[in-house]
């Protein structure tokens, strides 16, 4: 028993010291790469430099599926532009954290000597992964929310603003700089692609495309038939789309108080349970069996 404890504590060792001398190597290498990222945002940046210096030593991909996928994600939240770089972070966060796990493990299971360390070392592994991947879920989820919050209001100024003699391009110009949300930020940067020369219907295109956003595709997709067309039935679609616009903003305001109300079940659930075990195991512990 004490040899096979000293064994295990003995590749702990090595494991935490390679992983110490792997993570000072490149950090040199590539620390500067991570500097600019916040602690707040990222407090295990750390560790960073190791996963991605082993991401270059494996000469992993960075163009293929699985990092094309991330890469998508992260343009569609943080814009082009930074997607390849935040996609590095977001790569390197995985590798470095998983890779800390290994010598925690090993130094654990040399003190306690219990297979449930291993079950343990399985999660930690699988959340490590879990929680870089839901810093981009949880932000495309926000946005997609803040776009669907934002997007009935849009739609009612465009329609007034046509419908008092405005045509769609100024109405639109206007609108955009009347919020400094995410929807109102992409409706800004359209207009700036208009000023540059863009089409006015390429510059919808591109602006219901980098929203990502069904409900905006298919408000964009019938402006752009009716631009086609000259206008001329644009007044009325606009005013169904914000009819339309508003019942769905409803019916979502709705089912978010049922799940909020469902969600509320749980701790009602475990405080009932709480109670009544402080009721009953007093009862159970006056009777004499």
């Amino acid at each position: 028993m004490i040899n096979s404890v000293l064994i295990v504590m003995v590749i702990a060792t090595i494991a935490t010291l390679l992983y110490i001398l792997q993570l000072s190597r490149f950090t040199k290498a590539y620390g500067y790469i991570f500097d600019g990222l916040s602690d707040q945002e990222h407090p295990l940046k750390c560790v960073y430099p190791l996963g991605y210096g082993i991401l270059e030593c494996i000469h992993f991909d960075f163009d293929g599926n699985y990092a094309k996928r991330i890469k998508r994600d992260i343009g569609i939240v943080l814009g082009k532009k930074y997607a390849d770089f935040y996609l590095r972070v977001n790569l390197s966060g995985k590798a470095g954290t998983a890779l800390l796990v290994i010598p925690i493990t090993l130094i654990l299971y040399g003190l306690l000597q219990n297979a449930v360390v291993i079950v343990l070392f399985i999660l930690l592994e699988f959340l490590a992964f879990y929680y870089f991947q839901m810093q981009i879920s949880d932000v495309m989820k926000k946005r997609d929310m803040e776009i669907s919050r934002d997007l009935p209001s849009i739609i009612s100024k465009i329609t007034l603003l046509v419908n008092a003699g405005m045509v769609l391009r100024e109405a639109w110009a206007q609108v955009a700089q009347t919020g400094d949300t995410t929807l109102y930020k992409e409706m800004q940067r359209a207009v700036e692609d208009m000023n540059n020369g863009m089409s006015e219907v390429d510059a919808y295109m591109d602006f219901s495309q980098r929203c990502q956003s069904a409900k905006v595709r298919k408000f964009i997709s019938t402006v752009e038939q009716n631009v086609s067309k000259g206008n001329k039935d644009l007044v009325a679609y606009l005013k169904e789309q914000s009819q339309i616009a508003w019942t769905e903003k409803k019916e979502y305001v709705r089912q978010q108080g049922e799940t909020a109300s469902s969600k509320m079940l749980i701790p009602i659930g475990i405080m009932f349970v709480g109670i009544l075990i402080m009721v009953i195991v007093p009862i159970f512990a006056n009777f004499s069996f």
